[in-house]
């Protein structure tokens, strides 16, 4: 008798370890896919005009999509780096993304100075599709491509250096 409830236990066990494991497979694959390619879906300017899709930008070396928002304080400090490396963006372009109101995103971009950097665009998220896309877990959070290939990817603090090269 205990062998056959032994038995059924460990059958049990097996079934929800295969389940387990194939979920844990198809989030790895999919992370993957989301992450390799930059996206095909449009993405806006904060005044709601189209800015880009695969087809109608032209791309630099590099391209860094960068989420932040504009009250994080490593976002702000990202910002006023950013501007004093204005000679090495000739290769990088910078995609600052945000699902931030307006009104916040629009006196980040005043007080940061960045618009004046001709490869740092402002990008509005307002309905989630990029966060959601990339599956962003933490702001900051970059994804570095080059050649429409993603090479990089990193939260939290990073040196705009290790972004830049």
């Amino acid at each position: 008798m205990k062998k056959k409830y032994s038995l059924i236990f460990l059958l049990v066990f097996i079934c929800i370890a295969i389940i387990y494991m194939s979920m844990l497979i198809g989030k790895k694959i999919e992370k993957e896919r989301v992450s390799q390619i930059i996206p095909q879906f449009p993405i806006y300017n904060l005044d709601g005009t189209k800015f880009l899709t695969n087809k109608n930008f032209k791309w630099n070396d590099r391209i860094v999509f960068c989420y932040y928002n504009p009250e994080c304080e490593y976002c702000i400090s990202f910002s006023e780096k950013l501007k004093k490396y204005n000679s090495i963006l000739d290769s990088t372009t910078f995609l600052m993304v945000s699902n931030a109101q307006d009104s916040l995103v629009n006196y980040f971009i005043k007080k940061s100075g960045l618009s004046l950097l001709k490869n740092v665009h402002f990008i509005s998220d307002k309905n989630d599709t990029i966060y959601n896309y990339f599956n962003i877990k933490s702001i900051p959070t970059y994804f570095i491509y080059k050649n429409k290939k993603l090479v990089a990817k990193f939260s939290g603090i990073v040196k705009i250096e290790t972004l830049t090269q």
